[in-house]
């Protein structure tokens, strides 16, 4: 039976949340805005937009666009330079193994996270894990974290034939995007959100990391 399988990429396959929090921090800093740690990861597995729209909540800032293209801008240029400077990334215990039974048993592989294009791209070279994936659901600066599952259900729909879909991620945004398109949901504790937290959601499978990926 032929399924498919897509996977959010930080906290899940690789974690380089410190990396991620610390570049957050500096472009909001730079444009004037003060953020605890704690209110930036609650954010971490949603889109750009999303997290924009998060933010300015929380700081009762006017949602206003020319402030928030300029945030967009100065982020995605931080967090490329940033990943692009590392000498390259360590995926998470049992990723690569996973990655490998699935591809080994012919099943479908796809990315589906909140990282623009060029971003979500670099991380997967850095780490070596593009090789694995066959479809790819990225942000477009438009798009829901929802919409991102959806569409890259549709564009795999186009290519393959399967049967269920599975979605793995390390949030509950992870979780919520994959319930809305009735797929089976695996939550790894591996990122931000903790196992209590992300339970909470009621995800089909909830395990601390994906060592032990032969049970999923």
């Amino acid at each position: 039976m032929k399924n498919l399988w897509l996977f959010d990429i930080d906290g899940t396959l690789v974690n380089i949340n410190k990396l991620h929090l610390a570049t957050y921090k500096k472009t909001y800093r730079d444009n004037g805005i003060r953020l605890s740690d704690k209110a930036i990861l609650s954010t971490f597995g949603m889109t750009e937009k999303e997290v924009l729209v998060s933010v300015f909540s929380k700081i009762g800032l006017k949602y206003g666009r020319d402030l928030v293209e300029k945030i967009k801008q100065e982020h995605q240029r931080n967090i490329f330079e940033s990943v692009n400077e590392l000498n390259g990334i360590k995926p998470l215990v049992g990723v690569q193994q996973f990655l490998a039974c699935l591809c080994n048993n012919n099943q479908y592989t796809g990315i589906v996270t909140g990282n623009l294009k060029e971003t979500a791209e670099l991380i997967l070279k850095k780490s070596n894990l593009l090789r694995f994936f066959r479809i790819m659901g990225y942000d477009d600066n438009k798009k829901s974290r929802k919409q991102i599952v959806k569409d890259a259900v549709s564009k795999a729909k186009r290519k393959f034939e399967f049967q269920k879909v599975v979605v793995i991620g390390d949030t509950i945004h992870d979780i919520e995007a994959g319930k809305s398109i009735n797929a089976i949901t695996i939550a790894v504790a591996t990122g931000s959100d903790s196992l209590k937290k992300l339970k909470s959601k009621n995800p089909d499978l909830a395990q601390s990391n994906l060592k032990n990926y032969k049970k999923i």
